[in-house]
């Protein structure tokens, strides 16, 4: 499911703030486009700042990353913004999952998800259809009382030149750990506060 959340600035009661507030409603967009970079790469950084150099390579987390370049404006990210608040994230099936994390199961018509175990499959993004479309190399050796995994997949004759060992774990399902970086913290809350008190001076 798509996920984001909503800034909203509230005007300081001051009287002399409050009119040279007044005189910059109309550039309210230029403020929200700053606020919402901000925000896109702290969300960026904090998923970077989870993840190893091999599980950058998985697609889904890599889509969700891409969606948080520009401030939110690029494929598959939205942004939404009024007057007094900025609503920002991700519309990307799996935008919640990486975020709250939780089960990832095969597609309609799959029977199982094929997790790479050597790092070079890893790092490549190369899946059995890649490796063997014709399904004529890579062998199942069925798992044995494990519950959630059907097998492995192996190149018993080397031919594909990656080995004879494990290439593939075929699972049910996978579940995906938390990765939480959809979210306002007290830094953000400040800086967002200097960003509003800067655009009221301008």
């Amino acid at each position: 499911m798509s996920y984001g959340l909503q800034v909203s600035v509230v005007e300081t009661g001051d009287v002399d703030m409050h009119e040279r507030t007044a005189a910059n409603l109309g550039r309210r967009e230029q403020f929200w486009d700053v606020v919402g970079v901000h925000l896109a790469t702290t969300m960026h950084d904090r998923l970077i700042a989870q993840v190893s150099p091999v599980q950058l390579h998985a697609p889904g987390l890599r889509q969700v990353l891409a969606t948080l370049v520009g401030g939110g404006v690029s494929e598959g990210g939205f942004r939404r913004q009024g007057d007094d608040f900025l609503e920002l994230g991700s519309n990307l099936p799996h935008a919640a999952q990486v975020h709250f994390g939780g089960d990832i199961v095969p597609k309609t018509g799959n029977k199982a998800l094929a997790v790479p175990l050597t790092e070079y499959l890893k790092r490549n993004q190369l899946w059995p259809r890649d490796l063997d479309p014709g399904r004529k190399v890579l062998q199942l050796i069925p798992a044995e009382g494990k519950t959630g995994v059907i097998g492995v997949l192996i190149d018993p004759e080397g031919q594909l030149g990656l080995g004879t060992e494990p290439l593939y774990a075929l699972l049910t399902r996978v579940y995906q750990e938390p990765k939480p970086y959809c979210y306002i913290d007290q830094a953000d809350k400040e800086e967002i506060a200097s960003l509003w008190q800067d655009h009221v001076a301008a």
